[in-house]
């Protein structure tokens, strides 16, 4: 059984012996004694927060924009594939990874958005990964142009799902200079993760209908609203007005 199989299992057992039903009706300080092996892997927030030094497993989510040479950005989001075995067949965003302390891999958040990013959305595939020493052309291009700004990738929230330790850290991927920018339109080739790559031009005339539907991911929707907001404070006109409660 998996760890986090085991976490779940622990977390509906405190419900059971709570007498929780109704998940509106959790309160954390009458099932944190029952969650033992939550509380070790998820001591406190301040470190659940950190987004530098962060210690715990975690998911880092980002919504792609890319600038065009005319008009406001292009965002882009994708239905899951089937073959996924976390959130199969829903509506997300993407780049998305995991980042495991314990693992080989860097704990490095902007790292991970990185390589997520040549293997889901460039067509580089992920045994790449077996060989430091085996760069493609396309993620060194990447690369320099993330080192010149061209593209930026930044945190833009922070969330918790109850039935889990392992928190989201949503992010947007903004390629801010259009020729950059038509360069990786021309480049997105998804891997097996995705089904279908969507795009919608901004202004938005509301919330994308896929968004909207029972089959999205909540932290997929919670990271493409995040990722709007970020992008109307820093001037783009995203068509919505949106106001996220923390």
């Amino acid at each position: 059984v998996s760890k986090q199989e085991r976490l779940l299992r622990e977390f509906h057992n405190a419900l059971q012996n709570n007498n929780i039903i109704n998940p509106q009706d959790i309160e954390v300080d009458e099932i944190k004694n029952y969650t033992q092996r939550r509380n070790k892997y998820a001591s406190d927030l301040d470190s659940l927060m950190d987004w530098d030094n962060h210690i715990h497993k975690s998911s880092p989510i980002c919504l792609l924009a890319v600038e065009q040479e005319y008009g406001e950005p292009i965002v882009y989001f994708i239905k899951r594939s089937n073959d996924v075995l976390h959130e199969p067949n829903t509506i997300s965003t993407i780049p998305a990874g995991e980042v495991d302390p314990d693992a080989y891999s860097s704990i490095d958040f902007k790292q991970s958005i990185i390589r997520e990013f040549v293997e889901e959305l460039l067509g580089v595939p992920d045994i790449h990964y077996g060989s430091k020493h085996k760069n493609s052309e396309t993620e060194r291009r990447l690369r320099g142009h993330i080192s010149t700004e061209s593209i930026e990738i930044e945190r833009t929230s922070f969330g918790l799902l109850a039935d889990s330790p392992r928190p989201c850290f949503s992010g947007l991927v903004y390629v801010s200079d259009p020729e950059v920018g038509q360069w990786i339109r021309h480049q997105l080739q998804t891997n097996w993760e995705v089904s279908s790559l969507r795009r919608a031009e901004l202004p938005l005339d509301g919330i994308p209908e896929p968004m909207k539907n029972d089959v999205v991911s909540t932290p997929g929707l919670f990271t493409f609203l995040e990722g709007l907001r970020r992008l109307e404070e820093t001037g783009s006109e995203t068509g919505l007005d949106i106001e996220v409660e923390h």
